[in-house]
C-alpha cells in the first residue's frame, strides 16, 4: 500500500484545527482520528474512516488504532493541556516511558521524545504545515491598518522577547505596551495572557507570538484565530505580531475583517 493511499492518522486535541484538516483533506486521503479532546467534534467522526476517542495518556492504545487501519504517518494537531502530567495515573505505560525518556518536561523535549518513540515503533510524525498550507501566515501585514513608527517598535520588541520565551521553552506569548514588557505566557495560554497584560496596563497593548528557534512543527505550530482577535478587541489592543511562514491563521477573512473594524493591526514579519 502506498503512502498517498494508506489512511493518515490523526491525532485531534481540541480546537478548530484537526476539523480544518478534514475540510483540506476531503476525498483526498482516509482518515484514520483519534480524538483526545474532552469534547470531540461530531464533524471529526463524520469525515473519518475510522475514529476513536481516547484519553490523552492512553498512547499505546492510540498507535494500536492506527497500527490496525494501515497508518504509518502520523498529524498531530489542536490544543493538548499539559495538566495531565500532573496526573499521572491516567498515563499508560508507553506514556510514563515517554515521559521518562524526555530530558525536561517542556513541551519541545516531550515532543521529541513522543516522535522518538513512534519513529522506533514505525511510524513518521508530519509537519503540519505539510497538510494545511492555506493557513500559513505570509509576510506583511494582514490588515488594512499599518503599524506607525512606535508600534512598529513594540512589535519588533514584543517579537523578539516572544522568541527568546519560546527559546526557553516558557511559552509562545509576550505582551508590551511603550516598550516595557508586561506579561508573558507560560501555561495559560495566549488569550489568558492578553487579559491579564491588559489589567495591568490597559489599552494599547501590543502582543506577539512566535515560536523557539528550533521549533518543531509536528507537534505544534502557533496559531491565531477570531478568539484571540476577539480577546484583542475586548481589551482595546493596538497590535497582534506573528511570525510569517511560522503561524497559522485561522478564518483569515473574518479575523482580519474583525481586527480592521477595531482599529487593531495584525503584521507577520520574518
Amino acid at each position: 500500500m502506498t503512502d498517498d493511499v494508506r489512511p493518515l492518522g490523526v491525532i485531534a486535541g481540541a480546537g478548530r484545527l484537526p476539523v480544518v484538516l478534514t475540510q483540506v483533506m476531503q476525498g483526498a486521503r482516509p482518515l484514520a482520528i483519534v480524538s483526545i479532546s474532552n469534547e470531540p467534534r461530531p464533524e471529526l467522526s463524520a469525515a473519518a474512516h475510522v475514529f476513536r476517542h481516547l484519553s490523552v495518556g492512553k498512547i499505546h492504545e492510540m498507535l494500536r488504532v492506527f497500527d490496525a487501519a494501515g497508518a504509518t504517518e502520523l498529524v498531530i494537531l489542536g490544543a493538548v493541556g499539559k495538566d495531565v502530567l500532573f496526573r499521572p495515573k491516567q498515563l499508560d505505560w508507553l506514556a510514563l516511558k515517554i515521559l521518562a525518556q524526555a530530558k525536561t518536561r517542556g513541551s519541545q523535549s516531550l515532543f521529541r521524545a513522543i516522535a522518538d518513540e513512534f519513529g522506533a515503533r514505525g511510524f513518521t510524525v508530519a509537519d503540519q504545515r505539510t497538510y494545511l498550507p492555506p493557513l500559513v501566515a505570509t509576510a506583511g501585514a494582514l490588515t488594512k491598518g499599518k503599524p506607525g513608527r512606535a508600534l512598529r517598535r513594540d512589535a519588533e520588541h514584543a517579537l523578539r522577547l516572544a522568541r527568546e520565551v519560546a527559546r526557553l521553552d516558557i511559552g509562545q506569548a509576550v505582551a508590551v505596551k511603550d516598550g516595557v514588557p508586561v506579561a508573558v505566557e507560560a501555561m495559560e495560554g495566549t488569550d489568558a495572557v492578553i487579559r491579564r497584560a491588559a489589567d495591568l496596563a490597559g489599552a494599547g497593548i501590543v502582543v506577539a507570538k512566535a515560536a523557539r528557534p528550533d521549533h518543531d512543527f509536528r507537534f505544534d505550530v502557533p496559531t491565531v484565530g477570531p478568539d484571540t482577535i476577539d480577546a484583542l478587541v475586548e481589551v482595546d489592543a493596538a497590535a497582534l505580531a506573528v511570525e510569517a511562514d511560522r503561524t497559522f491563521v485561522l478564518d483569515r477573512q473574518e479575523l482580519v475583517e474583525r481586527a480592521d473594524a477595531n482599529g487593531l493591526v495584525i503584521v507577520a514579519a520574518t
